[in-house]
């Protein structure tokens, strides 16, 4: 039986489904069931265990790979050292709405391609769901809408690949990218390395 899975109490909560943050990879299983495929192993991992149960030491859990359409997952989850949930991505939102298979039934709400960063704006606003915008610290074009929960939408709003459009690209929790900014969200000056560029004089 699928979870259900509703975008709009994400963004109000952090919740994603049955699912939290912290959570254990084996009652994640008893949750929603093995992943529709997941992240290769090391090369020391993959000789440690069987090839059988790789899935179940991965990294990564993928939900909803679809081949008819060269899609991969669009849920994934990731786990820490300790074997517990600590980030959620949906990604391939420029391309479709967020699938998790047939083991999570979701609710996109707002998320649909094309979806743009205005429109996103307006829609939170609407909703009284607080959030704030701010620049990517790597990649000029890209905004990130970050709501209170620590959710982020990440919007290109001049792609320059011909594959991609402009508006939604993906979604991620909780907010791993916070380090790079103040309190206000304004974007922290970038360190240089000390000692400068070392030559063979």
């Amino acid at each position: 039986m699928a979870i259900f899975v509703s975008m709009l109490e994400f963004f109000q909560t952090g919740a994603f489904g049955s699912l939290r943050l912290k959570m254990p990879r084996r009652q994640i299983e008893e949750i929603v069931g093995p992943p529709d495929d997941y992240g290769i192993l090391s090369r020391k991992e993959r000789r440690r265990y069987k090839e059988e149960d790789h899935w179940k030491y991965s990294g990564v859990w993928v939900y909803g790979s679809n081949g008819d359409n060269g899609i991969p997952g669009s849920v994934q989850l990731f786990f820490d050292e300790q074997h517990s949930l600590w980030y959620i991505l949906i990604d391939y939102l420029y391309k479709c709405l967020p699938s998790g298979g047939e083991k999570m039934q979701i609710d996109p709400w707002i998320l649909h391609p094309g979806l743009s960063l205005e429109e996103a704006r307006a829609t939170l606003t609407q909703s009284q769901l607080r959030y704030h915008t701010r620049q990517d610290p790597f990649y000029e074009g890209i905004v990130h809408l970050v709501l209170e929960t620590g959710v982020v939408l990440y919007f290109d709003v001049e792609a320059k690949e011909e594959s991609r459009s402009t508006g939604i690209q993906r979604l991620y929790f909780p907010d791993t990218m916070k380090d790079f900014y103040d309190e206000a969200g304004n974007m922290l000056p970038r360190k240089r390395p000390k000692g400068g560029a070392k030559t063979g004089k």
